[in-house]
């Protein structure tokens, strides 16, 4: 009864996205393609040119040759079926999730959904909302989680996911090879062969593909590199949050002592699987995948805010623990708070820069809470 009651939210859910996204408009117009209009414009040049816009495509060559490929369906169709993958990514992204922690066999599993959702709303329906890949990419590496015996299927579409867009996620490789799943690592290499080595040579030629790789590693450059007022990061923040200008030495330096700060919590974080080379089972993986997922989010200089859609996963983590009644009242409680924390600091704050400055202490929040569930006695097991 529970699970058809969460079926229809969502249900509904889908159809109002389908709506505000014009599924069922007679026409579409190309200004509500958004991101996904800027993404075939890119694509399209650097597919029909070879080469790159440097400073405004960030994808790799692979993602040129895809997005090009699937805009030469006629746009408004491709559009919509997009819109449809789209809502269809965040279902599946839920349901992976919810297969890799045991929350089907919790009696409790429309309100873990249903709260982890609500946590990270703000930043899913940023993603309907903007069209970008981030959904789609985010339900493939959640199926290739989810279904990781499967080796070929699992591999194949996490090295697809990293070929639409690569994020955070290119560090679960490095992940599951130091915790000994040789034969998975050696397919997702293979696999990523195909996609950003063959691909790209046979569509550009193999020294074109060459220098294309070199103009976007320039591309990136350009884009960590640069002091644009108008950038999303935690620079930007701590430049609004002082009044002072973006380039001042002093918001550089605190900047850069944040992000640092950061990054020697994720190493605080991660130490204790570098020293145990035996992968944690159940619960514990999925803390440690899901915190994967949140390492790029509050670092460089295009902080989108559809990018969060990544907390979607650690937020189904934390609410499976919070809900889970052999656990300690204060810990889930603790727990409960900094969901809370997070679901209305995300949704009071505008985006912009401030918001981009509030994603720090969002993902260290999260980071906290999964170090929580992690050190909980073991749940269910792994569903792969």
């Amino acid at each position: 009864m529970a699970g058809s009651r969460e079926h229809r939210f969502f249900v509904w859910y889908g159809i109002y996205v389908l709506m505000l996204g014009k599924f069922f408009s007679p026409a579409v117009t190309p200004d509500w393609y958004r991101d996904l209009g800027l993404l075939w414009d890119l694509a399209d040049y650097t597919a029909r040119t070879g080469h790159y816009l440097v400073g405004q495509y960030f994808f790799p060559p692979s993602n040129a040759v895809l997005a090009h490929l699937y805009g030469l369906i006629d746009r408004d169709i491709a559009f919509r079926i997009y819109l449809l993958a789209e809502v269809a990514s965040v279902g599946v992204t839920i349901w992976a999730w919810s297969r890799l922690i045991g929350v089907e066999t919790q009696p409790s599993r429309a309100a873990i959904i249903l709260t982890a959702f609500l946590a990270a709303h703000t930043y899913v329906h940023f993603e309907l909302h903007m069209h970008n890949s981030n959904a789609v990419t985010l339900a493939m590496v959640s199926l290739a989680l989810a279904f990781e015996r499967h080796t070929t299927f699992s591999a194949g579409g996490y090295a697809f996911s990293l070929a639409v867009k690569p994020y955070s996620s290119v560090l679960i490789l490095p992940w599951m090879a130091w915790h000994g799943n040789a034969r998975w690592t050696v397919s997702a290499l293979c696999w990523l062969g195909l996609w950003f080595g063959a691909l790209p040579a046979i569509w550009f030629g193999l020294a074109e593909s060459v220098q294309l790789y070199g103009e976007w590693l320039a591309s990136l450059f350009a884009a960590v590199a640069n002091d644009d007022p108008n950038q999303l990061s935690i620079r930007a923040g701590v430049a609004a949050l002082g009044q002072s200008e973006i380039s001042d030495p002093v918001v550089r330096a605190t900047a850069l002592a944040l992000e640092a700060g950061w990054i020697a919590a994720l190493v605080a974080f991660f130490l204790p699987s570098l020293r145990r080379r035996i992968p944690p089972s159940g619960r514990r993986a999925a803390c440690e995948l899901a915190a994967i997922l949140l390492i790029g989010l509050p670092l460089g200089n295009h902080q989108q805010p559809a990018r969060g859609i990544v907390l979607l996963a650690p937020m189904l983590v934390i609410a499976s623990a919070i809900f889970d009644a052999r656990q300690s009242p204060r810990a889930r409680a603790m727990l409960g708070g900094i969901l809370i924390a997070i679901g209305i600091s995300s949704h009071v704050v505008p985006m912009g820069t401030m918001h981009a400055l509030l994603t720090l202490p969002i993902c260290i929040l999260s980071l906290i809470a999964l170090s929580i569930v992690r050190a909980m006695p073991a749940g269910c097991p792994v569903a792969r």
